[in-house]
């Protein structure tokens, strides 16, 4: 895997002019919430929870809907020539992988000076997050409930998720 090129980076509060959209056409958008929201990738719709994560690959429209004013997150906007697995927009992580990457996103912003540290700490989450989608191939309880936590709006049936 490539180290990514970090093109914005930061911790922003959101959600002071309702829901928002955006498309980027050649970077990617890394962000891990604080917050409750609805978030909408193309059609598809996931409820994000306080401690999830999103990795949304470039060319494709997001829509934020804002429950309250004010909601922080951190974020990272980078281009990378690696084709990230897409198998997983939206991580619901455990308290040692949340923990982990709010210490690198931390150490990430910190150091924005020394471009070299803080794309090591984005790469290191990216590597987090690889790890987690190889995970939920082998295990069929974690890709069951991935399945099920991003169509929480939808009528599920257990044909669908097996």
């Amino acid at each position: 895997m490539q180290a990514p090129e970090i093109y914005r980076l930061g911790h922003a509060q959101h959600g002071m002019n309702g829901d928002e959209t955006y498309r980027f056409d050649d970077i990617w958008s890394l962000h891990l919430y604080s917050y409750a929201i609805k978030l909408t990738v193309d059609k598809q719709v996931f409820q994000i929870q306080p401690g999830d994560m999103t990795l949304i690959a470039p060319g494709h429209k997001m829509c934020f809907h804002y429950e309250h004013a004010g909601s922080q997150h951190y974020y990272c906007l980078f281009k990378s020539e690696e084709q990230f697995s897409q198998a997983h927009i939206h991580y619901q992580l455990d308290e040692d992988a949340l923990n982990c990457c709010r210490r690198l996103f931390h150490s990430a912003i910190k150091h924005q000076h020394y471009e070299q540290r803080s794309q090591v700490a984005i790469w290191e989450i990216l590597w987090q997050l690889q790890l987690l989608d190889e995970q939920s191939q082998t295990d069929p309880v974690s890709k069951a409930q991935h399945i099920i936590a991003s169509q929480l709006n939808c009528d599920l049936s257990v044909a669908h998720i097996a």
